[in-house]
């Protein structure tokens, strides 16, 4: 995690001078390391056994408690999904946004943008919804706003 959050975040394995280790595995001086990733792996909680760093700690931490948020929130009726948004960037956009959000009384619990390869670009919004009908609501709202052209989602999966 020291080196970057996202190598920590999908560690698979490691290899020690070019030897396959646990990731638990004590590094010496001198030691040669490799860390493995695979696509879509998560931090287990598991490997609070044996972190040292604090940062480390906390990484995994948010991790595993964002799955159990997710896993209790769907125990309710409610499920987290990824608003994709495309649209014309202009000045004020995410603010217009977030306010159509606020107004259905929803916590984004996250924001990205991408720009790369994209005629407009693609705002992602990570949320906490009650059900389909506020989902269906939500979604022709953010559409009316100036910019957007389209408005799609993804259900998030319990522990993603």
């Amino acid at each position: 995690y020291q080196v970057h959050t996202a190598v920590g975040d999908a560690a698979a394995g490691a290899k020690v001078n070019s030897k396959i280790v646990p990731l638990d595995y004590e590094l010496k001086n001198g030691d040669v390391v490799e860390i493995m990733t695979q696509k879509g792996k998560k931090p287990s909680q598991d490997w609070l056994g044996f972190v040292k760093t604090g940062l480390a700690r906390k990484k995994i931490l948010a991790h595993t408690k964002k799955g159990h948020e997710i896993a209790a929130f769907a125990k309710k009726g409610g499920e987290f999904v990824e608003l994709r948004l495309s649209a014309k960037d202009r000045v004020g956009l995410m603010k217009d946004i977030a306010g159509v959000v606020s107004r259905f009384k929803i916590s984004m619990q996250g924001i990205t943008t991408e720009h790369q390869n994209r005629l407009y670009p693609l705002i992602v919004i990570r949320a906490p919804i009650k059900d389909r009908q506020q989902l269906e609501r939500l979604m022709i709202k953010l559409k009316s706003v100036k910019g957007v052209e389209e408005v799609g989602y993804k259900t998030i999966q319990h522990g993603v």
